[in-house]
């Protein structure tokens, strides 16, 4: 959502694991919820100055949170605070946007039954929407590519890694079928989610994860 003074992204990811990370005591998958919020302030529209310099349209100050929870053994509870300049990219149609942000994470390690609050770190936020057409339907090419640096030691004294989250997807409007366009979108996706909350997956089983959506 997109006003004079800023703009909102909200996603809202459920996730089902398979046995192969299973929720705590119990052979079943466990189910994660991952929420993700930013507020972009325009500040240009607070200013009358347009902060725009060569390939970039304009500049912005990005502010959000992630959480998330999962019912695992580890149980996670992920608040990460994010701020930082945001740079939205000249583009004939949609958007693409860079963020540089400092981040700060707590969590909570249910192994060993206590909070965990790790260092700031830096981090790149990356999204976009380009739309296209298929003949005469109309598409989107969407997503977000999202770099975290190492955080400090984890609970049980591991060094964190560098976290890497791609959600690239094409995305259709079906609503031109019944009239209706711009209404109901569909299509498909792809995530890749590399050190999963900073874990080395060399190291801890389920920090890797790959799958289509």
């Amino acid at each position: 959502d997109s006003t004079e003074h800023g703009a909102d992204f909200l996603l809202l990811d459920l996730y089902f694991s398979d046995g192969a990370d299973p929720a705590k005591n119990s052979r079943d998958g466990a189910i994660e919820p991952y929420l993700i919020y930013r507020h972009a302030f325009r500040i240009s529209a607070w200013t009358g100055r347009n902060y725009g310099f060569g390939p970039v349209a304009d500049t912005t100050f990005v502010a959000g949170v992630d959480l998330n929870y999962k019912n695992t053994a580890y149980n996670p509870h992920k608040k990460l605070l994010v701020a930082g300049p945001e740079f939205e990219f000249a583009v004939a149609k949609g958007y693409l946007k860079a963020a540089f942000l400092v981040t700060d994470e707590y969590d909570h390690n249910g192994i060993v039954g206590r909070s965990e609050d790790f260092n700031p770190a830096w981090a790149l936020e990356t999204s976009w929407a380009l739309p296209f057409a298929v003949g005469a339907a109309a598409a989107s090419f969407e997503g977000y590519l999202n770099i975290y640096g190492p955080k400090g030691r984890d609970d049980f004294g591991h060094e964190t890694r560098t976290e890497v989250l791609f959600h690239p997807r094409v995305i259709f409007d079906l609503g031109q079928a019944f009239g209706r366009p711009g209404v109901v979108w569909g299509g498909f996706g792809y995530e890749y989610w590399l050190n999963k909350f900073g874990a080395d997956h060399h190291v801890v089983p389920g920090s890797i994860q790959s799958t289509g959506l």
